[in-house]
């Protein structure tokens, strides 16, 4: 998955977002309001758990990523996207691509 080939098939790069998530409190993105956003690309330094239907994770419950793992969102999950760290304090990148 090459970040150019999502921008010709989603659009352009729209904002980026840096989080610093710990393991008490799920937290969702910041969507930019002002543009179309069809998808995201989420960047992880440590290992998270993440949910997309609404219901926010647990350090046990939703789907898991690895540390330095990579994983795209796209139409209405980016904005029902929700993040925790499963251990500690963990960087987390968010970049947007839309119109």
């Amino acid at each position: 998955m090459g970040l150019i080939r999502r921008q010709q098939e989603f659009g352009k790069t729209i904002s980026s977002q840096s989080i610093s998530q710990d393991a008490t409190t799920a937290t969702a993105l910041t969507v930019p309001t002002a543009t179309t956003v069809q998808s995201a690309l989420v960047s992880v330094w440590g290992p998270c758990s993440f949910r997309t239907d609404g219901t926010s994770p647990t350090a046990t419950v939703g789907h898991t990523m690895a540390a330095n793992a990579s994983v795209e969102i796209f139409g209405d999950d980016v904005r029902t996207f929700e993040i925790i760290s499963q251990s500690g304090t963990v960087a987390v990148f968010v970049t947007y691509l839309g119109e």
